[in-house]
């Protein structure tokens, strides 16, 4: 088995995961035993001459697995399980100081840009696991406070967030969120949103690379072929896939959702909706009035013979009418 390709000790930052790599690769070698628990030493000459390489064995593997400028830690160990509490007195005492570097790093999080979403995720689930076995295991009042912080599944989720670049803003202000919202449905969010983004990525890189192919070869048909929406005054390029057609025609953030995903597509048509509704209640308003006022002139004309009879019931008539419109407006 190759040391080299596991992960080195570099400090207390990834002590944690280091321990947890360790102790499979002493358990292996079935020197696990000797490592995380003092054997009192045999008095026979040849179990304490076999005892003694398997000791130093075991400090060797861990010495292959710890970076150069940490190697004094264990340098002067005797035996494995003198390394073994020198390395946890070092990097896990159950004090205060180790709960602060522990919080820090993990709020220290952040995305890069060049690390892929699926790269980021395993580092971010592994550096929260490392906190919160830490705060549960811990004696110290910072420690104890932090444990139910790190036990939170809401506030992981908004620790996820805030760890994402100002590139992922269009995508997260697209993120169908709720009043409880769980880590595992945003991330699974993210990573089908960046996955769809890396396939529209990778064929437009295997276009590109046919494309300059063919112009390479020289062929007959390379005059021939079609250019796909050319752009001009007032022409953009079609929208990619996984990308806002509607936000990227009227000039807002359209990468990491589609049309039916957006929000600011949905207030449009909210919108556009109520604008309606208000005209046809405007119309069937004018509507009622305009009968109204037809009604008026045939109570008029029903009383011809006596003009003041008329006269005044028409009035009364049109100041019903007028109250009734009075009271609409």
């Amino acid at each position: 088995m190759r040391l080299d390709k596991l992960e080195a000790l570099t400090g207390q930052s990834n002590f944690t995961r280091w321990r947890t790599t360790i102790k499979r690769v002493l358990k292996m070698k079935k020197l696990l035993d000797l490592t995380v628990s003092k054997q009192p030493e045999p008095t026979e000459a040849d179990e304490k001459l076999s005892f003694e390489l398997k000791n130093i064995e075991a400090v060797l593997i861990m010495q292959q697995l710890i970076a150069t400028d940490l190697q004094w830690v264990i340098q002067e160990c005797n035996t494995a399980h003198e390394a073994w509490t020198s390395l946890h007195a070092k990097y896990e005492p159950s004090n205060t100081i180790t709960s602060i570097y522990q919080f820090k790093a993990a709020m220290q999080l952040v995305k890069d840009d060049s690390e892929t979403m699926n790269d980021f995720s395993n580092r971010f689930g592994v550096t929260w696991s490392e906190a919160l076995n830490k705060f549960s295991n811990t004696n110290d009042t910072l420690g104890k406070s932090l444990k139910p912080f790190f036990e939170s599944d809401i506030i992981k989720a908004g620790c996820l967030l805030i760890a994402l670049p100002s590139t992922y803003d269009s995508i997260i202000d697209n993120i169908q969120t709720k009043d409880t919202y769980k880590y595992d449905e945003i991330m699974a969010t993210l990573l089908s949103l960046k996955s769809s983004n890396a396939d529209s990525a990778k064929a437009l890189a295997a276009i590109n690379k046919r494309s300059g192919n063919n112009n390479r070869g020289g062929g007959s048909n390379s005059s021939y072929r079609k250019q796909q929406n050319p752009t001009g005054v007032g022409k953009t390029q079609p929208p990619g896939k996984g990308d806002c057609s509607w936000c990227k025609k009227h000039g807002f953030p359209y990468t990491g959702h589609v049309h039916y995903q957006c929000h600011r597509l949905k207030e449009h048509q909210q919108q556009q909706n109520n604008q309606v509704d208000k005209g046809k209640a405007s119309i069937a308003f004018e509507s009622a009035i305009e009968s109204g006022v037809g009604l008026i002139a045939h109570q008029v004309s029903l009383y011809p013979t006596n003009s003041q009879t008329g006269s005044q019931t028409g009035s009364a008539l049109l100041s019903h009418n007028t109250d009734i419109h009075q009271f609409h407006a």
